[in-house]
């Protein structure tokens, strides 16, 4: 992904995202590459050393995984994905509904202050 997205999904400044890229980067875990369709864009890779010590934490995990995922059907897996699905919308219409909450009384508290003031 970009710099500027990773900075966005971690909700960072441009500037914090910055100094947290020169971190992971001096760190040797990430590398900035120029985007070859657009020469302006940075994207950010992890390299070898963070899926060597990924999977050093996460083999056994997986491995347990793949055990625990035999036991079900493919009509089981079916229901099991149509469940995290409408799971995963209802979470992400509650998430808007919450951030509209939070910006309304941000908006109120400002127009507060504002005629207080």
């Amino acid at each position: 992904m970009t710099a500027g997205q990773l900075g966005g999904a971690a909700h960072l400044s441009s500037g914090a995202t910055t100094a947290a890229l020169d971190r992971l980067e001096g760190a040797g875990l990430v590398r900035r590459v120029r985007d070859d369709a657009d020469r302006r864009r940075v994207m950010v890779e992890v390299t070898p050393e963070v899926e060597r010590r990924i999977g050093a934490v996460f083999a056994p995990f997986l491995e347990d995984g793949q055990v625990l995922a035999a036991r079900y059907s493919a009509d089981e897996w079916a229901v099991i994905l149509r469940f995290l699905r409408d799971d995963r919308a209802l979470l992400q219409k509650h998430t808007a509904l919450i951030h509209r909450l939070v910006e309304d009384r941000e908006h109120v508290a400002a127009r507060e202050a504002g005629s207080a003031g």
